[in-house]
């Protein structure tokens, strides 16, 4: 299962960079970067969500051999919330490049900063939302269901079920 995610992954990195080209250096955009994750992180805290419990599943063999299924069910419902939060911290960055372009509407050469900052905020939400949070939700709801099933099982077999 772990090769299937890092095949996965790579053809990921592969796609977009085969894509990209040379032109790789051109989707790089500091305060783009910022803007999506400084949102998403600080909405996830404000939500109450806890960013190193969704992450230690990824990192933990323990947690996903333990037959954990409410660690691992937070920590899916974690990433199904950044996903939200990904696409809106886009959109916000994409308002925010637009104010800009618009500020600087006198002065032509001002407005490429903006733009990028608008399009590429979309770019890196969009990105994120389906390539990174949506698969590693699924993954982790997987695993869960996994040890909500093995937990059933052996309530079934102790007799603990009605």
């Amino acid at each position: 299962m772990c090769i299937k995610r890092v095949v996965g992954f790579v053809s990921i990195l592969v796609a977009i960079m085969v894509g990209v080209g040379s032109n790789f250096g051109n989707i790089i955009d500091i305060p783009s970067i910022l803007i999506v994750f400084g949102c998403t992180i600080g909405a996830l805290l404000f939500s109450g969500r806890s960013i190193t419990d969704a992450f230690n599943p990824l990192f933990s063999r323990n947690i996903l051999c333990s037959n954990d299924g409410e660690s691992l069910w937070h920590a899916s419902e974690t990433w199904h919330e950044a996903e939200k939060y990904f696409v809106g911290s886009g959109f916000v960055g994409f308002l925010i490049g637009c104010i800009i372009m618009l500020a600087n509407i006198e002065d032509p050469a001002a407005i490429g900063p903006g733009m990028a900052i608008g399009i590429l905020t979309v770019l890196y939400g969009t990105f994120f939302k389906y390539l990174i949070c949506k698969p590693i939700a699924a993954y982790l709801r997987m695993k869960a269901d996994e040890a909500y099933e093995v937990e059933s099982d052996k309530e079934l077999r102790e007799g603990k079920v009605k």
